[in-house]
């Protein structure tokens, strides 16, 4: 799944809960509840090859722009906020296991994979009809912005 949907969702548990081991625990499992959803994913060619190449610049700008915009809105919708602090704990542990995975891929470390078998086992079957993934990453986008700004106009 693209980035942002994962910043999105750990922020919504960030703004509703302020104990931060239940923040970590359930943005870092909001993870794999996620991937499992059908959703379209980057085709990141250097974890394929292991290598920094060509194209590998490209990759490292989309996921970049990604992550900024994701950033970005949880920023200037709740900076100012007592719950950014939860919710910027909630965005990072989100993410977590994509950043657990690409040091499994590059280096094959045992810690990490108990990782990646859970990352394997959640993430959605990559068969299906690539509209209709896309239809549902946005439809999630949308509902954790709509949760996000109804839980801080309150």
């Amino acid at each position: 799944m693209i980035i942002t949907p994962h910043l999105l969702v750990g922020a919504a548990i960030g703004s509703k809960i302020h104990n931060w081991w239940a923040v970590a625990i359930l943005s870092f499992a909001s993870h794999y509840i996620l991937d499992a959803i059908p959703h379209p994913a980057y085709q990141l060619n250097f974890l394929k090859t292991k290598t920094f190449g060509k194209g590998t610049v490209a990759d490292i700008l989309k996921l970049g722009a990604d992550f900024c915009l994701g950033f970005l809105f949880i920023f200037l919708v709740a900076e100012k906020t007592a719950s950014f602090p939860y919710m910027a704990l909630g965005m990072f542990m989100a993410i977590l296991p994509d950043f657990l995975q690409v040091f499994y891929r590059f280096y094959k470390n045992r810690f990490l994979e108990p990782f990646q078998i859970v990352h394997d086992y959640f993430h959605f079957d990559k068969t299906k009809n690539f509209a209709w993934q896309s239809s549902v990453t946005i439809f999630t986008i949308f509902i954790t912005i709509t949760s996000i700004i109804a839980i801080l106009i309150k």
